[in-house]
């Protein structure tokens, strides 16, 4: 294997991490072959809703304990609370070996630009109102990918193409107008902070682009796209997979 490629900023969010949606191999090889000055793990990073935080998952061990050992090595790691792992504002931050533990915070990039970097709950009407529901909603998210792995498997065996209830609900949530509207919210605040742009999550949807003359970002996932968005030495942004 060569030589890591070295970003000046990596972002990545709603990992997800010991819930059973999270592909964690390819994040491993990820964070094998991808290095950064600073990582912004902007929220839902452990998924703490699940109920699998008990597991022995070694991979997920070893993409904690790999960001850590960044952080020890002087690399700057900032974990970005969001609602899935909300309760970790409330715990002790020694466990976390050097990582910042923020509810938000303003990244400068290269060429000058203020970005805000923030999960984006907050912008979520179901997330901020009905918190119960959106509870439940996760739960049953684990047992759907369970079935959704096990329809696969019929639909291999029977040469059939698969099926992603992921991509299903998503098409769904687009066509309700519902990510355009988490959009312009988040937006709307950016222009509000008077900052250049903002690099978010939570909608799962990876996107990057100029908006109103202000850039709008969103890191993905690592349940189902496997996206990053990662920022060069002359700080220039771009979204990678994973």
């Amino acid at each position: 294997m060569g030589h890591a490629q070295c970003w000046r900023t990596l972002w990545l969010s709603d990992v997800h991490l010991y819930s059973r949606g999270c592909q964690t191999k390819r994040l491993h090889t990820f964070l094998k072959e991808n290095t950064a000055d600073t990582f912004y793990l902007v929220g839902d990073f452990l998924d703490c809703w699940a109920g699998g935080l008990w597991r022995n998952d070694r991979e997920s061990l070893w993409v904690i304990r790999r960001l850590m050992k960044r952080a020890q090595q002087g690399k700057r790691v900032v974990y970005v609370v969001g609602n899935h792992d909300h309760i970790l504002a409330s715990q002790r931050q020694d466990w976390m070996l050097g990582m910042e533990l923020v509810q938000s915070t303003v990244h400068e990039t290269a060429s000058g630009k203020h970005l805000w970097v923030v999960h984006g709950d907050a912008f979520d009407f179901i997330v901020r109102c009905w918190r119960p529901l959106a509870h439940v909603g996760s739960l049953a998210y684990e047992w759907i990918v369970r079935l959704n792995n096990a329809v696969n498997w019929v639909q291999e065996h029977f040469g059939k193409d698969h099926w992603s209830f992921h991509q299903a609900a998503r098409r769904l949530s687009r066509s309700n107008g519902m990510l355009d509207d988490f959009q312009r919210r988040v937006m709307d605040a950016v222009r509000y902070q008077g900052l250049d742009g903002v690099i978010c999550g939570h909608t799962h949807v990876p996107k990057l682009e100029i908006q109103g003359g202000l850039l709008y970002g969103n890191c993905g996932d690592w349940t189902h796209h496997c996206t990053a968005i990662a920022e060069n030495r002359q700080g220039n942004l771009r979204l990678v997979m994973g």
